[in-house]
């Protein structure tokens, strides 16, 4: 039994004792939950015989005898308590016991409390110690509070988890039980790519910038309604169930943009775009879960292939290159859970269907239930789908009046600058790799001003050859030709904000070389002829003399057909045949470019397409697991 604590140190070691007593409370409480059925609330802490805390406070007085009796009324309490203690130890058999040494219990604390009033009557001066005992009886009475408080919530906690465990428990056995195991075969995503606005194209560090979305479509075949999926009522669509939302093992495919520059709206790992339900699937071999997933980005994109030097008849294939990252984890043998990213169908599939393409068509059976019907593809009424109805989507329009239009019926925007929109489209390039390209060509009509400019100042510099031969031939002839070549050099060093920033030239800047080229060359004719006919206008020199020089001659310096002499004649019609023959040149190599380029883009689309049609076996593998 222990003894009361020192004088000096009861002050402070209440707090202790007091800390004790609430664990031993709790102690008391774990052994009657386990002796007892937890539906019924347990008795008061009196009744179980629970220990009073032992920090009292020990009463200070001058008389030596009341602090004997003080001390020795302290022991028998305590004496009385571990009696009770001995008593829960051996386990009471009834209730009725139980009450009676309650009672006994209390009879033993008021004797004592009797005692301990009876002896501070004795001491008229410690008034002070009374009032203490009066706040440790109400501390002990909201303490008892307390347990009895606690021990009821404690009780219905355990009722309310032991009503509620086994249907959380079958639930989560029935969804490990149908776990879809991805190790070794994951789902084939299709890519589609929807082309938002295409904003600028920078030539000169080969980038454009381009906001589109990018649609992950999916099979789920082994999905099974009402574990890993459910019909919301209220909004008449199909959810995903929590559990496979928090399965860290579930699919859900990533992707990045694999050009990208400057583009926001890439995926954060930490917080991943949850999929949803796009609709089911309905095949002869059983139904599926068509899930989707989608992205939005908008910047800057690195177009490797970029070439300026057919400008302005340069076209561009901008690639949009979308790239899967593989699952977390490995495969059974090691290796990459590698994603594989294919050409839409199901897309294809559904644009046809809203076209009208099944109208014509019967009711197909299907396993499906009625229920349903409404949001199910049938995907075997479909066969070969016709080349008309595609899935990756131009979203460009033209921006309605004021008056307000109806943005299904708005004319598509397919101009962007001076470049023309004239076709776009996708292929998968490799495994885990999708490859969506737009083709777009220069509207290089808007230069033709440009090159008619230069060509009419080179005819204009022709004009020097009906200047009649005198003194100042040579001085009027030379003053014309230099005007028009600086003219002709002015437009090549200001060269368009476009192609400011290349360092190779172009077919522009060869066009106005070519014209500085002919027009130094009028001025080299201008001084030959002059020095070969010069003087044959004047009298009284011998002929000998007059023609000593012509070197080709002097049938040349007679008039010609254009009222000059032949010699001039000659050169004029030789220059302009020359730049007509150059201009035409420079057009049709441009065409032939472009529709080498052209050809090429839609060689890579035919050779996808044999690709498919060879290594996949009708519409049913787009659902079937590929191995890794």
């Amino acid at each position: 039994m222990p003894a009361p604590e020192p004088e000096g140190q009861v002050e402070g070691a209440g707090e202790d004792h007091e800390d004790q007593d609430y664990f031993e409370v709790l102690e008391v409480l774990a052994m009657h939950s386990a002796r007892t059925d937890l539906s019924q609330p347990p008795p008061p802490p009196e009744v179980l015989g629970v220990p009073s805390p032992r920090g009292l406070p020990t009463p200070i007085t001058n008389n030596n005898i009341n602090d004997n009796n003080n001390i020795n009324n302290y022991n028998n309490y305590n004496s009385n308590n571990n009696n009770d203690n001995s008593n829960i130890s051996s386990e009471v058999p009834d209730a009725t016991e139980t009450l009676q040494s309650d009672n006994n219990n209390n009879s033993n604390d008021n004797n004592n409390n009797n005692n301990n009033n009876n002896n501070n009557s004795n001491n008229n001066g410690d008034n002070k110690n009374n009032d203490e005992w009066q706040l440790l009886l109400e501390q002990l009475t909201k303490l008892n509070k307390n347990v009895e408080a606690f021990s009821s919530a404690f009780s219905r906690s355990q009722q309310a988890s032991s009503a509620s465990a086994p249907g959380m428990s079958s639930i989560m056995a029935a969804y490990l039980d149908n776990a879809i195991d991805y190790a070794d075969k994951r789902p084939v995503v299709e890519v589609t790519v929807e082309i938002l606005d295409l904003v600028d194209i920078n030539m000169a560090a080969g980038q454009f910038h381009a906001s589109f979305r990018v649609i992950l479509d999916w099979e789920e075949p082994e999905f099974i309604e009402g574990i890993h999926y459910c019909q919301d009522v209220r909004s008449d669509k199909f959810i995903i169930s929590n559990w496979l939302k928090e399965d860290l093992n579930a699919f859900n495919p990533r992707i990045v943009i694999a050009n990208s520059v400057d583009l926001p709206g890439e995926e954060d790992p930490e917080h991943l775009i949850e999929p949803v339900i796009h609709r089911l699937v309905s095949r002869r071999s059983g139904d599926s879960v068509w899930m989707s997933k989608e992205y939005a980005f908008s910047g800057w994109l690195r177009c490797n292939d970029m070439d300026g030097r057919m400008y302005p008849f340069d076209m561009h294939k901008l690639p949009i290159e979308v790239v899967a990252l593989p699952m977390p984890g490995v495969t059974t043998v090691g290796g990459k859970r590698e994603v594989r990213l294919a050409d839409p169908v199901l897309r294809r599939m559904e644009a046809a269907e809203k076209a009208g393409y099944l109208k014509r068509q019967g009711p197909a059976r299907t396993s499906t239930s009625k229920a349903h019907q409404g949001r199910v593809l049938r995907a075997d009424r479909f066969g070969d789908i016709p080349d008309e109805f595609q899935a990756h989507s131009w979203c460009m329009t033209i921006a309605p009046s004021d008056q307000g239009a109806d943005l299904e019926s708005l004319p598509l925007k397919a101009v962007v600058g001076e470049m023309q929109v004239c076709a776009f489209g996708g292929s998968d390039s490799g495994y885990s790799e999708y490859l969506l390209h737009i083709i777009v060509v220069r509207n290089w009509q808007s230069h033709l001003f440009e090159f008619c400019i230069q060509q009419l100042l080179t005819c204009v510099s022709l004009c020097s050859i009906w200047v009649p031969f005198n003194s100042d031939t040579i001085a009027n002839r030379l003053s014309i030709s230099l005007a028009i070549i600086l003219a002709i050099v002015f437009f090549a060093t200001e060269k368009p904000a476009t192609i400011a920033g290349l360092h190779y030239s172009t077919i522009h800047d060869s066009f106005e070389q070519r014209m500085i080229f002919a027009s130094t060359l009028i001025s080299m004719e201008n001084v030959m002829i002059w020095v070969q006919c010069y003087g044959m206008d004047r009298s009284g020199l011998p002929n000998y003399y007059l023609f000593s020089f012509n070197v080709f001659g002097i049938e040349l310096c007679e008039e010609g057909f254009l009222m000059a002499s032949k010699c001039d004649c000659i050169f004029c019609v030789f220059v302009i045949a020359w730049m007509i023959v150059s201009f035409l040149d420079m057009v049709i190599m441009a065409q032939l470019q472009q529709l080498r380029l052209l050809t090429n883009a839609v060689g890579e689309l035919n050779s996808f397409y044999k690709d498919h049609d060879d290594d996949e076996e009708g519409p049913e593998s787009r659902s079937s697991l590929l191995p890794s």
